[in-house]
């Protein structure tokens, strides 16, 4: 099994903890959401990947980028870049009952655990997935 593989593997078990929910660590929301449709989404292509599909690559890399820019856009934008008290309240709000590495705070937003490794997942799989492409286009060369 290939780095690419596990990786994936790694990070689909992972957001399966967001759609199944732990207590005080990350909260389900629930069948009918749209983390249950991107978990079904994502197992498609986890399957794609395992059976070999042709096009698996190019796939992986478009879903992953997706996913990429909604955690910037939903929860990364904000700790980087700062949130009007609003925001802040209100993130603090939904993401109280979760694990935090580092105490929320009233004055800036502070992801939860979760979250954190789950960016640190989505990014090692779009690195490796990148890398193949670079690399099996190097060798038909």
């Amino acid at each position: 099994m290939s780095k690419q593989h596990l990786s994936l593997i790694l990070l689909f078990l992972w957001f399966t903890l967001d759609v199944v929910g732990i207590p005080s660590f990350v909260d389900s929301p629930g069948f009918f959401s749209l983390d249950m449709l991107w978990w079904f989404l994502f197992f498609i292509i986890l399957i794609l990947n395992l059976r070999g599909f042709r096009y698996d690559t190019p796939l992986t890399i478009g879903f992953m980028a997706i996913w990429l820019y909604t955690q910037y856009e939903s929860h990364w934008k904000y700790v980087l870049w700062g949130a009007t008290p609003q925001q802040i309240k209100w993130y603090n709000h939904f993401f109280g009952n979760t694990h935090h590495l580092i105490p929320m705070s009233n004055t800036r937003i502070v992801p939860d655990t979760y979250h954190s490794v789950l960016l640190l997942l989505i990014l090692i799989c779009l690195f490796l997935f990148l890398s193949r492409i670079i690399i099996i286009r190097r060798r038909k060369r």
